[in-house]
């Protein structure tokens, strides 16, 4: 039975609001009972140590799919809106106020209602994309530069350029949400979801908000309506009869991995008795989900450690700072606070959001103010391979003598470990990182520098290139769902998941976000030009001081299977715009294709953007869309769940007020690290825990890079002409390289260091072929 196909069987007219809690709590339970939630669940799973992290061992080789065409598969479901409703987005939607008490339950029934309401919010908003025909099942012919508008900013709290859900020509004039929700609970031919369920929705909507893309969730109904359908939150971070400790949270997930409950079905990172120790911080900042911004240390940032180290006599700290053989690289989060728009010395710290209270085992909890820092981490990578940090700024205030900074004890990989779990000062140093590192994570890298810049991408393709222009038909594949997903994101993951969870206000996360777009760098992150840049050296990285780089091994050789494709597909494909560098110049669909991109105020803004006038450019720029799309996006995306459904490993802000001096962080006990994580905010703990979850389901197999590259190989399979025979060859070429490169992907994860979590995230069969999710 569907999770909400009992609704379809309710009648709305003879039921009130007031029992529907209880039967929408009946309906979750039913769910529960029947084992759906509790069944083996096949996940995509790249980080799990040493077993099979990614499912493959055992998994049948997926066979050529049949002659056509590549289509993205369709997704089925009826549109979400009706017509002639506007789109147009509020970029900052209305909390509700007084929602009322939430519902306790068990962990189970949390998991069924947080991954339906998600799944029903993405369905909903993909098929209006369909029905809409900007993600069209049926391929469009016409030219799309009329259909295909920009939303461009207007201020620096807007979202960065994107898809305009409706041109401005064609919008009617906002109504509010009450009134949407209302035309739209009647509207029963376009709307996929229960009458009753929209009542329920609108019992805690703001009044007078505007309409956006997806207007019946506004930031606190849709933690509300998970609350709605029985919530807990408690009993998921520790038992509620042990003594709160750090060792009573790590017992308590490894219990529920045990019993394989809710969202505990597959490994984290909390599983491992030494998750908290030097070695696995480290590792996670060249494998984990942000292995992207670890950069070889300025000589600024080494003077300003070294005089920070003799500052406080640590002569030993300053010796290995000078020791050629350890090379210093830096994690520098200190440009959070000029992003967000505030001066060095402020502290980042929540809004004041509509107070609310959640009853948990009879005590109730209120609202925690959160807090946020810009760390700084220096390590040392040693000649074996092992990253070690070495200091910290746990909170960069625009200088060394306004800022905290603390020094490791264990100066060395190698060194005793007795005393690193009790070393609370710099187990809390280490969670001021992770924090920072929540944060650029979750928006630069992965909301902004994926999902954001390819629908830049997506748009400028659209409005310059005609349907059958071999660019567009190269990179067309690689969009499959991203517009639907990121109207998604800008309606509810931000406003909803994002700022509550953050250590800052909303406005100074939505200028994080247009500062994470404006100052993305187009050609610096070719992977060649940024891992060299970083201080990962593209022609050394088989050399033993960079076995445990897995990310920047495996990727450089992606970045090259890529290109050579994308070369020899168009040689093959366009072979009068590849006969010379000045017919790529003078194409004017390439030429339009870079106003797009580069248009401040009317295209993408992104300046660094390529003028495209030669054949070797437009390779590079075509490689770089499918790269962000495709291996960049999977690796900054589906290693979320193994290293954040444990929460306190990378909480999303702290709890308490940072530490103002040395000595006051000296005297950090494990209580008062407690303090500082969501232990007593147990909502911020619940979406910590599910959003990575959420975002980690299993790539189908027809959705993979490999089975893009088969169903392409297919096609071309009864080549007759030349040009279709060269394609043919390029696209062989391309399949034997990825099923040879998922060899080098498990050769590379088995070279680190004893120990290392596993890296197969980039294996070709696991590896999305467009930003899905």
């Amino acid at each position: 039975m569907s999770f909400f196909s009992g609704f379809f069987n309710i009648n709305s007219s003879s039921s009130s609001n007031d029992d529907l809690g209880s039967r929408i709590n009946a309906l979750v339970q039913e769910r529960v009972n029947s084992g759906l939630n509790n069944a083996p669940v096949q996940r995509n799973r790249p980080g799990n140590v040493r077993s099979d992290p990614s499912g493959l061992q055992n998994r049948p080789r997926t066979p050529p799919p049949p002659y056509t065409d590549w289509q993205p598969p369709a997704t089925a479901g009826p549109s979400m809106m009706p017509p002639g409703l506007s789109q147009e987005y509020e970029p900052m939607p209305v909390m509700a106020e007084n929602p009322g008490p939430m519902i306790t339950g068990s962990i189970a029934e949390t998991t069924a209602a947080t991954t339906e309401v998600y799944s029903m919010i993405l369905r909903n908003v993909n098929a209006y994309y369909k029905d809409a025909n900007y993600e069209p099942i049926i391929p469009q012919s016409h030219s799309r530069n009329h259909f295909y508008h920009w939303k461009i900013p207007q201020g620096p709290l807007d979202f960065p350029p994107h898809l305009a859900y409706i041109p401005t020509k064609d919008q009617n004039p906002l109504i509010s949400t009450r009134e949407f929700a209302s035309r739209a609970a009647n509207y029963r031919p376009a709307l996929s979801i229960p009458t009753e369920f929209m009542n329920l929705v609108i019992r805690t909507m703001a009044p007078k908000q505007s309409t956006s893309l997806a207007p019946i969730f506004d930031s606190r109904t849709v933690v509300e309506t998970v609350a709605s359908f029985g919530q807990v939150f408690g009993e998921q971070i520790m038992n509620r009869s042990a003594r709160a400790s750090i060792a009573a949270i790590e017992q308590h997930n490894r219990e529920l991995l045990r019993k394989r409950e809710g969202i505990y079905t597959v490994p984290n990172i909390g599983e491992r008795q030494d998750w908290f120790t030097d070695e696995v911080f480290a590792q996670q900042h060249l494998t984990g989900p942000n292995p992207c911004t670890l950069e070889k240390a300025s000589t600024e940032w080494v003077q300003r450690f070294t005089r920070a180290a003799e500052r406080q006599a640590r002569w030993d700290v300053c010796d290995v700072i000078s020791v050629a053989r350890y090379q210093p690289y830096i994690q520098d989060y200190s440009d959070i606070r000029s992003a967000m728009g505030v001066g060095p010395g402020a502290e980042l710290r929540s809004g004041t959001s509509s107070s609310y209270r959640i009853n948990i085992f009879n005590k109730e909890f209120s609202n925690k103010k959160r807090y946020g820092c810009a760390s700084v981490c220096l390590f040392h990578l040693e000649n074996d391979g092992r990253l070690h940090p070495l200091g910290i700024i746990i909170d960069w205030r625009g200088s060394m003598d306004d800022s905290v900074v603390i020094f490791n004890k264990r100066l060395t990989a190698n060194a005793p470990r007795s005393g690193e779990a009790t070393d609370w000062p710099w187990r809390y140093a280490k969670t001021c990182v992770q924090c920072s590192d929540w944060l650029r994570h979750e928006v630069l890298l992965h909301l902004v520098r994926t999902h954001f810049v390819e629908e830049a991408v997506i748009v400028a393709s659209c409005r310059a290139f005609a349907a059958n222009h071999p660019v567009f038909r190269l990179l067309e594949p690689h969009w499959f769902k991203t517009l639907s997903l990121n109207a998604a994101a800008r309606s509810v993951l931000v406003p909803a998941v994002i700022i509550p969870l953050s250590g800052a206000t909303g406005s100074q996360v939505t200028r994080f976000i247009r500062s994470s777009y404006d100052n993305f760098h187009w050609t610096e992150n070719y992977i060649p030009i940024d891992l060299a840049r970083r201080g990962f050296p593209p022609d050394r990285l088989n050399d033993k001081r960079y076995r445990n780089c897995a990310y920047a091994r495996n990727m450089i050789l992606m970045w090259e299977i890529l290109r050579r494709f994308v070369s020899k597909y168009l040689y093959a494909a366009a072979p009068d715009l590849m006969t010379s560098d000045k017919a790529v110049e003078s194409d004017p669909q390439i030429r339009k294709w870079c106003e797009e991109m580069q248009g401040v105020r009317s295209g993408a803004g992104i300046t660094t953007f390529p003028v495209i006038t030669t054949r070797e450019q437009l390779i590079d720029a075509v490689v770089m869309c499918i790269h962000i799309a495709s291996p960049q996006h999977t690796a900054v995306n589906y290693l979320q769940e193994y290293y954040q459904t444990f929460v306190i490993n990378k909480p999303p802000a702290l709890y308490t007020p940072l530490p103002k001096s040395l000595s006051e962080l000296n005297r950090i006990d494990e209580n008062a690290l407690l303090r500082a994580l969501p232990v007593n905010a147990p909502g911020d703990w619940l979406l910590a825990s599910h959003l990575p979850h959420l975002l980690s389901i299993t790539v189908a197999p027809e959705e993979n890079l490999i089975s893009y590259a088969r169903s392409l190989q297919a096609k071309f399979h009864r080549a007759q002409g030349n040009k279709e025979r060269k394609i043919l060859e390029a696209t062989d070429e391309f399949c034997l390289s990825l099923e040879q490169f998922q060899t080098v992907v498990d050769r590379i994860s088995s070279d680190m260091s004893q120990g290392s979590v596993e890296y197969r995230v980039l294996n070709p069969e696991v590896m999305a072929v467009s930003i899905l999710i």
